[in-house]
């Protein structure tokens, strides 16, 4: 078969598409997998073969290809009914790039495009892990370079007017002489660009240590001896904003594994004062068993399902009208989730980091009755001061990832405390004869508890200093103008610092003396890391009436697939706010910004880039939310598709004119075709002058482009002047003569008029 037969001479561009399968299958899902590189080979080379038999019947190879697309979607929707989620993912990543390679490689070729979908392979290495050259880049760089070779040759060969022949000692010889100059580059010395606070626990370790022993160096390891560090796992019965600096070290403290990448808790504060987190009720830090606190996870499940039950039994909830739309969901209970926590480096501890919403810990010391937590959050092996050296543990957690069209997240988008004191009171579950509806021992106690939950935290973390400013009251009303919710307020609290010229500042400017940290950081310099953010929204959260608090830990969120785990280390010690939302809980928002201080230019398109993904998100919203890394892929894809769609919208609209062209009267279809080749050579500075006649202006043409118009603009004055009426064979001709106009014009255009160029692809 003639189309299989070309694929002898597409080994480059299918290797280059196996190759970027390969990265990426292998960044997502794990470890090197044979089976999964074979697969990825025998689908693409498939892929390659139809569309190979589609390019050879060209009348026709649009609806062939729109069958192929079909058929493998039907392939995927039966992998979907067998399969895992990760094997659909796998099956849309070999169309895509198997596809877009295909096109821009065969049909078209633009090698930057090429080399920019390499780049969805990059984002996702760069997503989900922090190594930097992999055997994966390696390869495909090696590949992309001989392609760009090859197509430089062949030109060459055409240009010379003869034919280029494949040849293994060309390729071996580029292959060789590319690895030869891709390790001289690995091994030439760089630059450090790391600044050396990043190494200061290195120092510790090796200056300490061989003074006071292993123990002195371990126990040093987290207490802070550069007290400018932030550091989450140092104790400390307080958090100062005025005098930090973010860490910067790469080395590996924890493994996790889970099923999502997770913020993983330490600590929290409720009291800010004089540019200070700390305690102010010594209550909510009595440690006790973690069973007491299970009802704290399970509770939202309990709350929404009783509302669900209670308007099924006929119960009119008043806080909740009949119209409400929130009634048109499914319901899709928050999901109980395993995470394990290895300590890689053995050091010792008091507090443990663990997931929000966690509700039970195993490990080597016992199950739950050995483990404490207080109602701050934090948790404790064994209750007592002393530090422990663990190796691992389990921890049950509830997700905070709830889907977006359900109907346990349309509720939080609409609960407040007034809201959420209606549904929490028993006298809400009664039907009309006055009889409650039925409820379980178990489910009565969570809801008062939650009841009892909500008072406590109105209580402990609503209160700000008197010395709060006015305009960061003004400030927090005017970002929340319009909110009603809970969760409305603190989201919009959030996109205020991604949407405002915020900066992310690894070493921010000094607090003036007298001055306040957050209200520094919000009118003045505008620069800061995690602390300040956090911080920041903290404050304002408090100020327009939401309960709030400050929480340090570490963020899991580097995937390294060679091991299965995430990976955290030290730079990945973050600061987070946790917003209480009346009736769910408390939920992690994430106001720090990842830009760093850059030029009007680069801000600009950081801006547009902003702008693209938020939209993007909001197209996934009307799905299940899916983790970052898989968003990261999808975005590239989703543009990738839009312009594919546009540019076969424009192909359909060329092919219905044409037919309409042939429709039309004669006459009016060559004015029409004339006056387009027109208009298209314009484009180009070809315009016709208007002391200048069609024919004078065809032999111009004719000179400068080299493209002869001069019969069609025969047929045009016959038609015009002679009313001769022209032939179908005549407007055949100019449409053919059109197709020859842009081919000739797309060659031309220059890169600033990519748009132009794009609209006549």
């Amino acid at each position: 078969m003639e189309s299989t037969h070309r694929l002898k001479n597409q080994i480059l561009p299918i290797a280059i598409s196996v190759a970027l399968i390969n990265w990426t299958s292998r960044t997502m899902f794990g470890v090197f997998d044979i089976g999964v590189l074979i697969i990825a080979v025998i689908f693409t080379c498939v892929i390659f073969a139809s569309y190979n038999f589609a390019q050879k019947h060209s009348r026709i190879k649009v609806l062939l290809f729109f069958a192929f697309s079909f058929l493998y979607l039907v392939i995927c929707q039966i992998a979907a009914n067998v399969g895992s989620i990760n094997l659909i993912i796998f099956l849309f990543a070999v169309y895509g790039y198997a596809s877009t390679i295909y096109y821009f490689t065969i049909i078209r070729y633009r090698v930057a495009v090429v080399f920019m979908i390499g780049l969805i392979s990059f984002l996702v290495h760069s997503a989900r892990t922090a190594k930097g050259i992999t055997i994966h880049f390696v390869v495909y760089i090696l590949l992309f370079f001989l392609l760009y070779f090859e197509r430089t040759r062949k030109k060459r060969a055409e240009t010379q007017g003869h034919k280029t022949q494949i040849n293994q000692w060309y390729y071996m010889s580029m292959s060789l002489f590319l690895l030869i100059v891709f390790l001289i580059s690995l091994v030439t010395p760089k630059p450090s660009v790391i600044p050396r606070l990043a190494y200061v626990n290195a120092v510790i370790e090796q200056v300490v240590q061989p003074l006071g022993g292993a123990a002195a160096a371990q126990q040093n390891l987290f207490q802070g001896i550069n007290s400018n560090l932030y550091n989450p796992l140092s104790l400390k019965t307080q958090s100062q904003l005025d005098s930090l600096s973010a860490p910067l070290s790469d080395r590996i403290l924890f493994e996790v594994a889970a099923e999502e990448p997770l913020y993983l808790k330490i600590q929290s504060w409720d009291k800010y004062e004089d540019n200070v987190w700390k305690v102010g009720n010594k209550d909510l830090q009595e440690y006790k068993p973690i069973e007491n606190f299970y009802n704290d996870g399970i509770k939202y499940n309990v709350f929404a399902s009783l509302i669900k039950k209670a308007r099924e039994e006929g119960i009119v909830l008043s806080s909740i009208p009949e119209t409400s739309e929130i009634w048109n969901y499914a319901s899709t209970s928050q999901a109980k989730r395993k995470a394990t926590v290895i300590n890689e480096n053995n050091f010792s501890t008091k507090i443990i980091p663990i997931p929000i919403g966690a509700i039970d810990v195993y490990s080597e010391y016992g199950n739950s009755e050995n483990i404490f937590m207080n109602k701050l959050g934090s948790c404790s092996i064994r209750e007592m001061d002393t530090q422990i050296r663990w190796k691992s543990y389990d921890v049950e957690y509830m997700t905070q990832r709830i889907i977006k069209n359900s109907f346990e997240h349309k509720l939080i988008e609409i609960l407040d405390r007034t809201r959420a004191e209606s549904l929490l009171n028993m006298e809400t579950f009664k039907k009309g004869n006055g009889e409650s509806i039925e409820i379980s021992y178990d489910n009565l106690k969570v809801l008062y508890d939650t009841a009892e939950d909500l008072k406590s935290v109105y209580e402990n973390y609503t209160q700000l200093p008197q010395n709060i400013s006015e305009r960061v009251y003004n400030l927090a009303q005017s970002i929340t103008e319009g909110k009603e919710s809970h969760y409305d307020k603190a989201l919009a609290i959030e996109q205020y610092f991604h949407n405002s010229d915020y900066v992310y500042e690894l070493n921010p400017p000094r607090i003036p003396s007298g001055a306040d940290a957050i209200d520094f950081f919000l009118f003045e310099s505008r620069k800061g890391f995690c602390i300040h953010y956090a911080s920041a929204m903290v404050v304002l959260a408090r100020a327009c009436g939401l309960p709030a608090r400050y929480s340090e830990g570490y963020v899991a969120d580097e995937f390294d697939s060679s091991i299965g785990r995430f990976v955290v280390r030290d730079k990945d010690a973050h600061a987070f706010p946790e917003i209480y939302i009346p009736g769910y809980g408390w939920m992690v928002f994430e106001p720090t910004v990842s830009v760093m201080e850059q030029d009007a230019l680069t801000v600009f398109f950081g801006k547009v880039q902003s702008a693209l993904i938020s939209f993007a998100n909001a197209v996934m919203n009307v799905i299940e939310i899916v983790p970052p890394w898989v968003r990261v892929l999808f975005i590239p894809f989703f543009l990738f598709t839009l312009l594919f769609w546009i540019w076969v919208l424009r192909k359909v609209y060329i092919h219905s004119w044409k037919k309409r062209m042939l429709r039309l009267d004669a006459s009016k279809s060559v004015d029409r075709i004339l006056s387009r080749i027109i208009k298209l050579f314009s484009i180009v500075n070809l315009n016709r002058d208007l002391n200048e006649t069609p024919l004078q202006y065809g032999q111009r043409v004719y000179k400068e482009s080299g493209i002869d118009v001069s019969d069609f603009i025969e047929v045009f004055n016959k038609s015009k002047y002679a009313k001769i009426g022209p032939s179908v064979e005549d407007i055949k001709l100019g449409i053919a003569l059109y197709g020859n106009v842009v081919d000739y014009i797309k060659g031309r255009l220059k890169w600033f008029n990519l748009l132009k160029y794009f609209w006549f692809v």
